[in-house]
């Protein structure tokens, strides 16, 4: 539940998960535990001029 911004109340939000949702989520938590085991991490260049990532904040 959320706090409503323009009253003293909570706002309730209902919205429906599917099989196919769960099942995507499965295959997307399994191919990101790979890659950790793998040590497949993003590369951050030197010249990395795309300031819409937060990779920009990290450095080598």
């Amino acid at each position: 539940m959320e706090k409503s911004k323009t009253k003293d109340a909570y706002i309730r939000k209902e919205f429906e998960i599917t099989q196919s949702h769960l099942d995507d989520l499965k295959t997307q938590i399994k191919d990101v535990y790979q890659k950790i085991l793998n040590l497949e991490f993003f590369e951050i260049g030197p010249d990395c001029t795309d300031k819409n990532h937060l990779h920009y904040l990290l450095k080598k």
